[in-house]
């Protein structure tokens, strides 16, 4: 009786385990996606994504901030990115019901 209920067992969970580790290895993260005004901004879920606040911000991104090009819109949320190829800046902007989201490095310098 007992060698029925182990080869029972061996033929329905070994074969069930072997299709999940198979659906595992295939697995790919989930990627997310935002779109402001125009702007698409892309990330996985391997991106490293660290919040920052806006007066820890580097002194030339702060800079950059200020140009007239950002004049009205308001700096919502501020994140430092690394992703697999660069590191940046991200940093959400708001006004009214429009919404933007820039990327600049450590130097201030847009990215594309």
């Amino acid at each position: 009786m007992k060698s029925v209920m182990i080869t029972t067992f061996m033929l329905t969970a070994v074969p069930a385990y072997t299709q999940l580790i198979a659906s595992a290895a295939t697995f790919s993260a989930p990627r997310s996606s935002f779109s402001a005004s125009g702007t698409s901004v892309t990330f996985s879920e391997e991106d490293e994504r660290t919040p920052v606040k806006m007066e820890d911000l580097p002194t030339e991104v702060k800079q950059a901030l200020e140009a007239p090009e950002f004049y009205g819109w308001t700096a919502v949320m501020a994140w430092w990115v690394r992703e697999e190829k660069a590191s940046f800046y991200e940093i959400d902007f708001a006004k009214g019901t429009e919404k933007k989201v820039v990327r600049l490095n450590e130097k201030g310098n847009r990215m594309i």
